[in-house]
């Protein structure tokens, strides 16, 4: 399997050592570009990365930290599309079974390809644009 492994801006890829020929790591690569080409993703359950895996199908492998973390990967777990490790429960055997599950159990690509099909059928955000004007305008008078 080919990994992406992403350390954020301010991360230096070389202090990880060398990677495998199947191992890349960088400090940024903008989600639309490469989710697209993912069987699965394995982040802490930000907002930006749960929604863009989820818009292209991803099941995840949760990792939350903090914040709203726990709660996004609470409800994506409970939609079956995805898993969640604690933080107690991160270890580097843990994270190869859950996803290995992601990968070899169809469900979970299932599931997310349901929420992203969800997600397509959204109206786009200038839908609304009109109605909060009129709701605006109707307060103002």
């Amino acid at each position: 399997m080919d990994v992406i492994f992403t350390i954020g801006s301010h991360g230096d890829p070389t202090a990880l050592g060398s990677s495998p020929d199947n191992v890349r790591v960088e400090r940024f690569v903008p989600q639309q570009g490469i989710l697209p080409a993912c069987s699965a993703v394995i982040t802490q359950g930000g907002a930006g990365s749960m929604l863009g895996a989820l818009t292209f199908g991803c099941p995840i492998l949760f990792v939350p930290q903090g914040a709203d973390q726990f709660v996004s990967a609470e409800r994506a777990v409970n939609a079956g599309a995805g898993l969640r490790l604690l933080p107690r429960e991160v270890a580097p055997e843990a994270i190869r079974t859950g996803l290995r599950r992601l990968l070899d159990e169809p469900s979970f690509a299932k599931s997310a390809m349901k929420i992203s099909n969800e997600i397509a059928d959204m109206p786009p955000p200038l839908a609304a644009v009109s109605p909060l004007e009129r709701l605006v305008r109707s307060r103002i008078v």
